[in-house]
């Protein structure tokens, strides 16, 4: 079995690694003071393909494919995880979602100005104790009560 690495994909990694040296890195403080990222380095990542790299060329992709995405995104990892979640939360919640589960029509509709960052792909999570937050499982919810019963009576909990 062969574990090398293809060129291309070699200097995917130092581009993106080279980007994030000279672009990213610079701006970690603005973004973290901020909580924004500035829309040109957004359309910089979109130029350069960043958000697009595992989907297929035909669909406006860079046809990186996963080991390409991957490769990338460990490279992100060597700066603020801002600049990551935004390619990560748009490719593999928003685009993904399309490529794997949509129409043809739909895919040839949305994925190229996705894949180009012409367009992100709103997402929006809940915070993790929101009221509005599903539990996690109906034991967690049971161990919950439990807790709180336990807590009321003086109790160990489950008892």
């Amino acid at each position: 079995m062969d574990f090398d690495i293809p060129e291309e994909l070699q200097l995917l990694a130092r581009t993106a690694r080279d980007f994030v040296e000279t672009r990213l890195q610079p701006l970690e403080k603005q973004v973290e003071d901020t909580d924004k990222i500035p829309s040109e380095v957004l359309k910089e990542m979109g130029q350069l393909g960043f958000f697009g790299l595992p989907f297929p060329e035909e669909y406006g992709g860079v046809g990186a494919g996963d080991l390409g995405y991957c490769l990338a995104l460990e490279q992100f990892g060597r700066t603020s995880a801002a600049f990551s979640n935004i390619i990560g939360a748009h490719t593999s919640i928003g685009s993904m979602s399309i490529f794997l589960g949509g129409t043809e029509d739909q895919k040839r509709r949305y994925l190229p100005d996705l894949t180009a960052g012409n367009a992100t792909f709103p997402t929006s999570l809940p915070e993790k104790r929101s009221p509005r937050s599903p539990s996690p499982s109906p034991r967690a919810d049971r161990t919950r009560r439990r807790s709180r019963r336990a807590r009321r009576c003086g109790t160990a909990a489950g008892s």
